[in-house]
């Protein structure tokens, strides 16, 4: 409760939320929203993308979809009554990129220390 208080108070500038959470979430002034995934049912998507652009206000909802998510965007387009514009995104973007390069690792048997020197006995007395 005191995270939403403080997104509400405009202390924390992003919040994310679970779909629950997200369809409870009544904050005036809420610019944007991002699925990162379609909800497959319709009405879910148009309360989630409800928390921005309240009481004539604007906002933007932008919605990530998968292959397998985009099968549902035709239901949605039907619930709420006009299409979705949907932008691939640039080829460049899809490429995977390559993995860091990885700092050499001495060999196992190798240690960084110092051999020390063996102890010697020395005997007490005169």
């Amino acid at each position: 409760m005191r995270t939403l208080e403080d997104f509400r108070a405009g202390s924390i500038r992003v919040l994310v939320a679970t779909d629950v959470a997200g369809r409870g979430i009544h904050i005036e002034g809420v610019s944007h929203v991002i699925n990162y995934a379609l909800p497959n049912d319709p009405e879910n998507y148009v309360h989630r993308i409800g928390r921005t652009g309240r009481a004539g206000a604007t906002g933007t909802s932008i919605s990530f979809a998968c292959e397998e998510d985009s099968f549902y965007i035709p239901a949605i387009e039907e619930f709420i009554g006009h299409e979705l514009k949907c932008t691939q995104p640039e080829p460049e973007w899809l490429k995977i990129p390559r993995p860091p390069k990885r700092k050499p690792r001495p060999p196992a048997n190798k240690t960084n220390y110092k051999k020390s020197k063996p102890r010697r006995n020395y005997k007490s007395g005169a």
